[in-house]
Parts: C-alpha cells; structure tokens; sequence
C-alpha cells in the first residue's frame, strides 16, 4: 500500500520536483526516511509524529517508508514534513488518495518560519503549479497566497482571497488573526434616532451610514441591541489629512511607533477589553500577556491608529482623528459571527464555527 505526494527541492533558484512516496509494508513497527540528510531524518520524523500526535493520530503499528526521490538531490529544510504528513494520512485512508493529485505541497507542520516563503511562491507561479503551503504566520499567508484558509482548532474559519479576508471577515476570529495592526474591538450599542443610526461606545457616538445597512443584511435587526464593534486601525486618519466627511473622533495618544511610510498612535478607550473566545484565540500573545497589557492600560482598552507619516501627533497629546464609517464592523456578540456577511446570512455556508 503507498501514497505519493509531490513536493519541491531548490538548488539556487532553480525548483527541481521530488516525489515523496510513503509505504506501508509488512515487518516490525518502524518509521523511515529515505532521501533526506542524516541529521534531517530523525528531525522529521518527530516532527511528524507530533504532528499526528496533535491531531490524536497514532502511527499505524507497522513498518513506514517515506521516500524522498531522487536520492541524490539535495533537500534542506522542514518544508518536506507536510508532504511526507499528507502523503502518511493517505496510505492510512484518513484522506483519499485523489485529493493530492495535481498539487505540489510544501509546508511545516509546526510554528516555524520556512525560510525563502518568496522564492516558493514565485517557483509556483512559474511552473503553474498549485502549492499547498502550510504557516502559522499570517504575513506569510497574506503575501504567498492567491486564497487563504484561515483555521481554528482543525475547523476551516473562511476560505478567500487575502484582501477579502481582511475586508471582510466572517467572524471574530479572522476579523482579529488577519491584519496588523490587528483590529480594533469594543462592545458596543446599535441604535437609530432622529439624524439616523448611531453606535455608541466609551462614550463616542458614530453615525452608521445607510449604505452599510444595505450592504450588511439583518443588521437592522439588531437597532437598539448590544453588538461588537470593530474598526481597522486603516481606516482612521488624522484629521488634518483625512477626507472631510468622515466623522471625527478625538483621543489623546499614549504611544506613537514611527515607522517613516506612517505613524501608528496608540490610545486607550474608556472601556474595558471585549472579552469573547475567538478574539482570545487569534491573539498571537499569551493570556498573562493579555492580562499585563490590560494591568498596564488601567483596564481600559488599547486601540491604535494608523495615520500619515505627516502627522505632527506626539505622545501624550490630544489628536483629533477621522474615521470612514463606512468601512466599520459588527459582530453578533453571542456568536463572534460578523453581521451581515454573506457566509452568515440564510443558511450557512459551513465554513465558520
């Protein structure tokens, strides 16, 4: 019984195909590879096992061979675990054999950075392949992929392209693991009065142009419900560069990172942080990293702006910014679901959870 999966090798800038053919055969239980460097086979191999481990996989109790070839090609990196992995899960039928023909896969399994992710994106282009590439590390993503698939917990989030991801996110957790800086959330009240609709939070009040209503359907519905609000770190400027029209919306700045190409100022809100599962799980730091940034912001929430390198802001004093309403974000609070996103409206899709 085998499985085949096609990866690839560089020697400088050339891609050179290798043929990763995993066997089950009979004989006592064993796990080998074939065609990779000394050093690099027991390397792989537990990555591999951890891998499975993870996934509450257990090697099958027999003798394994992963074969790399040609054999005398030389392969470096961990980027051969993924295939090696795929091509395991095959000959074990926990995927169908099928399903990795006509892909090149190149990837880790583990959060770790693949060296040279430029030079595997270009060789794909070039040789009209599609590659699987797998990565924790969503600049990696945003810049490698022609689509995107965004997962939690082993279950696919959104599958898109890398602007729509960001654009438009199907829930919390996309909406805070995609974009850096990474968006900015508050609880929030959604309401209509006399001069339109309004979201009101930490003691600022938007107006809610018609056209978002339009474009986000059932939104209406939650008028006079709390709702999550979140607004991208793009989408403010200072004011004394923003477009006119836009609503404004004044802070006091604690921090600035000057970057040269733009600014990001960083306030706080009168509010304390949105509290909900999926935003905790898209954040890269850990929970006591969470709660010292909270400790440090006075249990305020942090937010940040990303403004023109013009801009005079300075730390600890008042900035008026603008922001584009027309690009905000709700999020059911229950859910975590964006409001009015296709894939959550009627009956869905089947990719969020």
């Amino acid at each position: 019984m085998a499985a085949r999966v096609v990866s690839v090798a560089f020697e400088g800038v050339e891609a050179r195909r290798v043929d990763v053919e995993v066997q089950m055969v009979g004989g006592l239980s064993a796990f080998v590879v074939v065609g990779l460097a000394d050093k690099a086979v027991g390397e792989a191999r537990e990555r591999v096992r951890a891998a499975f481990a993870g996934l509450g996989l257990a090697l099958p109790p027999k003798r394994v061979v992963a074969n790399l070839a040609p054999a005398d090609l030389p392969k470096e990196g961990n980027h051969y675990d993924l295939p090696i992995a795929l091509a395991l899960m095959a000959v074990m039928g926990i995927i169908p054999q099928d399903a990795l023909d006509g892909w090149a896969a190149i990837g880790e399994l583990l959060d770790l950075l693949v060296a040279g992710g430029l030079e595997i994106g270009t060789t794909a282009q070039r040789l009209g392949i599609t590659t699987v590439y797998v990565t924790h590390d969503q600049v990696e993503a945003m810049t490698l992929g022609d689509r995107v698939c965004v997962m939690r917990d082993g279950r696919i989030q959104q599958v898109d392209s890398p602007q729509r991801l960001f654009e438009s996110p199907v829930n919390l957790f996309v909406a805070g693991f995609i974009g850096s800086p990474a968006m900015n959330f508050a609880a929030a009240s959604l309401d209509r009065g006399d001069s339109g609709a309004t979201v009101s939070f930490a003691g600022f009040q938007l107006p809610v142009p018609a056209s978002v209503f339009e474009s986000k359907p059932g939104l209406d519905g939650y008028l006079g419900k709390k709702i999550i609000l979140g607004i991208r770190p793009s989408d403010f400027e200072d004011a004394a560069f923003g477009d006119a029209s836009w609503a404004r919306f004044p802070v006091t700045v604690g921090v600035t990172e000057e970057l040269g190409t733009e600014i990001h100022a960083i306030f706080t809100i009168d509010a304390p942080p949105v509290e909900h599962a999926s935003i905790a799980s898209a954040s890269d730091g850990s929970s006591e990293e969470d709660e010292t940034v909270t400790a440090l912001a006075g249990g305020k929430t942090l937010w940040t702006a990303r403004v023109s390198a013009r801009s005079a802001v300075r730390s600890g004093q008042p900035l008026e910014l603008t922001i584009d309403t027309s690009r905000l974000h709700f999020f059911d609070p229950a859910s975590g679901e964006s409001i009015g996103h296709p894939l959550t409206v009627g009956e869905p899709a089947g990719v969020a959870g």
